[in-house]
């Protein structure tokens, strides 16, 4: 009976190993982050952007617990956006690009007395580089403004290493 559940447990813990590993990281670097909470400018995934959070519950400058909304923006135009949570320096924000049939991506922060990090990013790249493609294709007077092509804009996306600062 224990070999049996030992055995159970390795199978559990193999199937789980399994699916995170077909999550991939996407690179986060440059948007600042006071309690863990993101804003300013910054890279998503290859993509410069600007990251707003706004607090709609709890702490508002989110020192202990707080959630709210964020967006971000390239150009003048609404990129990705969702919801996030602190609790005590540490926040998950979850999030999709604004295009329709988005798959869902996830950001950790963990603020501590040696500065804040941007843990990771959770999105399959692949995923990650129709959703730019998608956006981009969506908004051409954006790109244009930006001087670039839909194409150059989804390169940068497709380059993207998946390392965060």
């Amino acid at each position: 009976m224990r070999y049996l559940l030992l055995a159970a447990i390795l199978v559990v813990s193999l199937a789980s190993a399994g699916s995170v590993s077909a999550q991939e990281l996407i690179g986060v670097s440059g948007f600042t982050a006071a309690h863990g909470m993101l804003a300013g400018s910054g890279t998503l995934g290859g993509v410069d952007g600007t990251i707003t959070s706004a607090v709609t519950a709890g702490d508002a400058d989110c020192a202990n617990t707080c959630s709210g909304n964020w967006t971000m923006t390239v150009g003048d135009a609404n990129f990705a956006g969702g919801t996030f949570t602190c609790d005590g320096g540490a926040c998950l924000y979850m999030g999709n690009v604004a295009v329709g049939g988005s798959t869902g991506f996830s950001i950790s922060t963990i603020d501590s007395n040696v500065g804040t990090n941007v843990a990771a990013a959770i999105y399959r790249h692949g995923e990650w580089v129709n959703d730019v493609n998608g956006w981009a294709v969506a908004n051409p007077s954006v790109i244009a403004g930006m001087n670039m092509s839909v194409a150059d804009f989804v390169a940068h996306a497709t380059a993207d290493s998946g390392t965060s600062e």
